[in-house]
């Protein structure tokens, strides 16, 4: 309910906004026609932070990459544009426990942890409700599906397993709003504020992946 609360708040903004701006294709950085291409990363990862909270023990890591953002976008027309966004991201909680080195023959430290890995897929539509030669503000939410995938380690040579699990069909969402800029003709910059990247798991819990992207754009 509040993803669809937030999605009017943010459409209502823009639609005001584009009320109040007339369009001039002459004058403007997109228009029908364009193709828009974008590459960027997303923060902070909420996934890689609450697990730094939520861990007491000083002993174990954090760490990883992404939201790695790739999107692409048609303009159907002079507003508004149909685009897909792909992202991925990489998380790991390690740690050190003790185990018999069997060549060596002595117990010392060896790494335990639990990777994960996600992918997503959202098909998204744009308004663009305020654009200049240089410049463009748009607003856009999607929806699709990912894949989340587990995997607990141990180096351990006495104990050396793997275990794996797939988190069954994550919903994946989309809700933001974006401003791009154009120094040239055909490369820009991006920059996004909002649910960029977000996940309904289990038909239940809503979790967040992150809230600022940012990156560069290709047009042609």
């Amino acid at each position: 309910m509040r993803f669809f609360i937030l999605l009017g708040l943010i459409l209502l903004t823009s639609f005001n906004g584009g009320a109040q701006t007339s369009f001039d294709a002459s004058n403007a950085a997109v228009y029908k026609g364009k193709t828009i291409i974008s590459t960027g990363y997303g923060v902070p990862s909420i996934i890689r932070f609450y697990i730094k909270k939520r861990t007491s023990r000083e002993d174990y890591t954090v760490s990883g990459i992404g939201p790695l953002m790739l999107k692409g976008e048609y303009m159907i027309s002079d507003r508004w544009g149909i685009a897909f966004d792909g992202s991925y991201s990489r998380s790991k909680l390690s740690w050190m426990e003790d185990g018999w080195d069997t060549v060596q023959f002595i117990y010392r430290k060896f790494e335990s942890g639990i990777k994960a890995y996600e992918i997503s897929g959202v098909v998204r539509g744009n308004y663009h409700y305020m654009k200049r030669a240089k410049w463009d503000a748009y607003a856009g939410a999607g929806l699709g599906f990912g894949k989340i995938h587990m995997q607990m380690y141990t180096k351990a040579h006495t104990s050396r397993v793997e275990a794996e699990y797939s988190v069954p069909r994550p919903i994946s969402l989309s809700l933001s709003n974006g401003f791009r800029y154009f120094p040239t003709k055909h490369i820009g910059v991006y920059t996004e504020v909002g649910l960029g990247k977000c996940w309904l798991l289990f038909e239940r819990f809503f979790l967040a992946e992150a809230f600022v992207q940012g990156g560069v754009v290709f047009k042609w």
